[in-house]
């Protein structure tokens, strides 16, 4: 769950990095809602709480929040920094659906530990 969180938190520092070095982002990647480990949990394991509103929510948001990251991430390619600045900042679309999209993390933890951690396997093949 932390993880997820921190993944989230990652995508801000993505683009600040990206500005301050001048470097392109790869816009496929970040528009794929499946590029995350939320998303790969929202269609994968996740599926089985379809018949829960909480689901459908941030199912939709974090479909949202990546066709918004999408956006910025063309802007920022083009070099239009300010219009992404002001699109990362507290307010603008992308760091609202961020926002809903950690609260409900956190409202949902006990749904999201339940998954099973993904450790290393022991020499008999076990995941530790």
């Amino acid at each position: 769950m932390t993880n997820l969180l921190k993944e989230l938190e990652s995508w801000r520092h993505e683009f600040l990095l990206a500005m301050m070095q001048g470097t392109p982002l790869d816009v496929e990647r970040i528009m794929g809602p499946h590029a995350c480990r939320l998303g790969r949990w929202l269609v994968g394991p996740g599926r089985r709480y379809a018949d829960q509103p909480w689901y459908g929510q941030m199912l939709d948001e974090h479909l949202g929040f990546h066709r918004e990251a999408g956006r910025l991430a063309v802007l920022l390619n083009r070099g239009c920094y300010a219009e992404v600045e002001a699109g990362l900042r507290p307010g603008a679309e992308y760091a609202r659906r961020a926002q809903v999209l950690q609260e409900l993390l956190r409202q949902h933890l006990e749904h999201l530990a339940e998954e099973p951690a993904q450790g290393r396997r022991s020499e008999n093949g076990a995941v530790a």
